[in-house]
């Protein structure tokens, strides 16, 4: 009997200390004003600009759905103030893939009439299983953000709206398709197709918890408009999580 009151006992004291300890700690974290998080996310891109002319090379449709993006992130959250406001800044990897339709292909063009540029042509005898133009940045995002519960509160929506400004670390254009012995086959191009080395945009994000929805879009071009290149500009939705 005594044992089992001991035992009994044993397990109060741990409970209350814990319960001590996860109280203290959540205290601590109230009181911070910077938070370290980490997020990662996936959706989709497509880019505005001009629409696809069987007539002008420099134009193209893009496949909707396969044309995805992805990335991951980290850096801070500063509170401002003593309110539910707060400014969220890092750096974020972002991977997106435009899927062109068919059997088109990006090229870089030598012209002396028109000018140097970017087209997308057919190519012709192959049969393309998927046509890819890739372009990866690094990005330093900057939002102002509102949360619905104080710090420390799980759940709750949180609303945000800032900018971003990036560098490309690369592109490629990657084609797989089966060759005239039926083999399948893969290429891969690393190519800056006259893409802009900088980007810079506009985000707004909402979310409950950890989940976050975001919608990015590109403000300059993402080729360069000094050649004969098409205006695309990016803008990409995506499905997330942060951390914490």
């Amino acid at each position: 009997m005594k044992k089992l009151i001991l035992l009994f006992a044993g397990i109060l004291f741990y409970s209350t200390a814990l319960q001590a300890q996860t109280t203290e700690d959540v205290k601590k974290y109230k009181a911070q004003k910077t938070h370290n998080y980490g997020e990662l996310y996936f959706g989709w891109n497509n880019w505005s600009g001009a629409a696809l002319d069987e007539n002008d090379a420099t134009t193209t449709e893009l496949d909707g759905w396969p044309s995805t993006t992805w990335g991951f992130g980290f850096g801070g959250d500063s509170q401002l103030g003593t309110g539910k406001f707060s400014v969220r800044y890092g750096l974020q990897f972002n991977w997106h893939y435009f899927r062109l339709k068919g059997n088109t292909v990006i090229s870089k063009v030598q012209d002396t009439v028109n000018g140097n540029g970017t087209v997308f042509e057919p190519a012709e005898g192959v049969n393309f299983k998927k046509s890819v133009y890739r372009i990866i940045y690094m990005d330093l995002p900057v939002m102002f953000h509102y949360y619905s519960k104080p710090r420390g509160e799980y759940g709750g929506l949180s609303l945000g709206v800032g900018g971003y400004g990036g560098v490309r670390l690369g592109s490629n254009h990657k084609a797989v398709y089966d060759d005239v012995f039926n083999d399948n086959s893969k290429n891969v191009l690393h190519n800056n197709y006259f893409s802009n080395p900088f980007r810079y945009g506009a985000m707004a994000q909402i979310g409950y918890g950890s989940f976050r929805l975001t919608g990015k879009m590109d403000l300059n071009y993402l080729f360069d408009q000094s050649k004969a290149t098409p205006d695309y500009k990016v803008g990409s939705l995506t499905l997330g999580w942060v951390f914490p």
